[in-house]
């Protein structure tokens, strides 16, 4: 039996070996054994570069039999496969299977030293190099000057919009995970901040990053939110609606409706929360939305003075009374009537016990 050539492999001889693993491994074995050759032991101790390149050509070797393989791979025999997947510069080993197409060879390195995690990520790369929409050539521009390409990387490069394919949001996003939850908060924000363009969220992604999330909407909201309540005013309600509306109420009554940190204003825009101004005194009304399991109804949740201080008595009793016209509710815990308030708030084990005094009117 033929040795393989040492040629081109000395400066291998000093790496640690590292198998390749998942989809790959199998397809090594079974070219090893037709060929009976060694073949994952040298590459077990190749460069990255290498080891990148010859699983990019496993990729393509899948469909061997098939017409789409190039003939130079069909034609060699298995043993001549070896040496060349061994000896040939890893360049002419992607271009031969994959096209010599520009920035290919140099993208497929940045794979690394493992495989991606399915054969068809590397078709997938090489469908954006050759693409021609504006879509694709945002991509492959991101694929140029990233670091690092894996398939997560691959996968947020397909799920996020077209406004947040630059190289600097794509690394600052990290991964498909995250591109999945920043294009949910980027629904969220098209739809509370009419006309804010898609370029001014990536912008602020660059500037700030995605690291939280939910910081990052509420700052968004409360310099650009504007339909943030469907509930309609009436004479004695005000509801806020717009980002200028919470900080103005925050400054207002010195409370955290416009706090980052609070994120008052982006329970507003998911429509779990609403809040509203009294007209006939100082006082912000919060409302949530519940579901009993049959429908979808508001409740009230506090009524606040000037720097979250309890409203007067009385004037709760109206705001109360005008919601329970408008068929919000106001709940409470209630306990047995013959049991004195004062003991049940001293002896219960509920929160918030602080609604007790509700029930005392």
């Amino acid at each position: 039996m033929t040795k393989n050539s040492p040629t081109n492999r000395r400066a291998d001889l000093g790496r640690s070996p590292d198998v390749p693993r998942g989809w790959a491994l199998p397809m090594l074995m079974d070219i090893e054994n037709t060929a009976d050759r060694r073949l994952i032991g040298p590459l077990a101790v190749a460069s990255a570069e290498r080891r990148s390149a010859v699983f990019a050509a496993l990729a393509k070797l899948q469909d061997r039999d098939q017409a789409e393989t190039p003939a130079t791979i069909r034609s060699l025999a298995p043993e001549v496969l070896v040496e060349w997947l061994l000896t040939a510069t890893p360049r002419e080993i992607v271009e031969t299977c994959h096209g010599a197409i520009p920035a290919l060879a140099a993208t497929v390195a940045k794979t690394g030293s493992s495989p991606l995690d399915a054969p068809a990520d590397y078709g997938r790369i090489v469908s954006i190099l050759t693409g021609t929409t504006r879509r694709a050539r945002r991509q492959a521009t991101c694929l140029r000057q990233s670091r690092r390409i894996t398939s997560d990387y691959l996968r947020s490069l397909d799920l996020l919009r077209d406004a947040y394919l630059r190289p600097s949001v794509v690394a600052a996003i990290g991964g498909a995970a995250m591109a999945r939850q920043v294009e949910q908060a980027s629904e969220v924000l098209t739809r509370a901040c009419l006309g804010l363009p898609d370029h001014v969220l990536a912008q602020s992604l660059e500037q700030r990053g995605a690291d939280d999330l939910r910081a990052w909407v509420t700052r968004m909201l409360l310099r650009y939110g504007y339909a943030l309540c469907d509930l309609e005013d009436d004479a004695d309600l005000s509801f806020l609606r717009t980002g200028d509306d919470f900080r103005a109420c925050g400054q207002r009554y010195r409370n955290c409706l416009d706090d980052e940190r609070a994120g008052k204003i982006t329970n507003a825009a998911l429509g779990v929360t609403a809040y509203a101004e009294w007209r006939a005194a100082p006082v912000v009304v919060e409302l949530v939305r519940l579901h009993d399991g049959a429908e979808t109804f508001w409740v009230c949740d506090g009524i606040y003075g000037v720097a979250n201080e309890p409203a007067p008595v009385t004037v709760q009793r109206a705001i109360r009374a005008h919601l329970r016209q408008r068929g919000i509710r106001s709940l409470a815990l209630a306990h047995r009537d013959c049991v004195e308030p004062v003991a049940v708030q001293r002896l219960a084990d509920i929160d918030p016990v602080g609604f007790l005094w509700f029930r005392q009117e």
